[in-house]
């Protein structure tokens, strides 16, 4: 399975990458929106693991313009942010679920 990790904190990415490798899967680690669109068009992936506060295109809108093309690749947000639209994220393009931990 490939997987492409779109996260622009070195120490996530490492560490989210390093875990998913030793479970035997392909990874390719993008730090920004616009090279996470560019992987999209060059590669073909299982999964994104996508996080919302991106340098040079924000996770949302990567995931907005990947739906409003057709894409019904699976995404699964990672974020530290607290609040989100959800609204934003729905499409009938594909199922989206969002899930919020609870506040400690």
């Amino acid at each position: 399975m490939r997987v492409l990790l779109v996260e622009d904190d070195p120490m996530i990415g490492e560490s989210v990458g390093k875990g998913l490798r030793s479970e035997g899967l392909t990874v390719d680690w993008v730090q920004d929106g616009r090279r996470a669109e560019l992987a999209l068009e060059n590669a073909v992936y299982s999964l994104v693991l996508l996080d919302l506060g991106l340098p040079r295109k924000d996770g949302l809108e990567l995931l907005q313009d990947l739906r409003r093309r057709g894409h019904s690749l699976p995404v699964l947000i990672i974020t530290a942010r607290t609040r989100y639209r959800t609204g934003c994220v729905a499409s009938t393009a594909a199922p989206t679920t969002t899930w919020s931990s609870p506040s400690t």
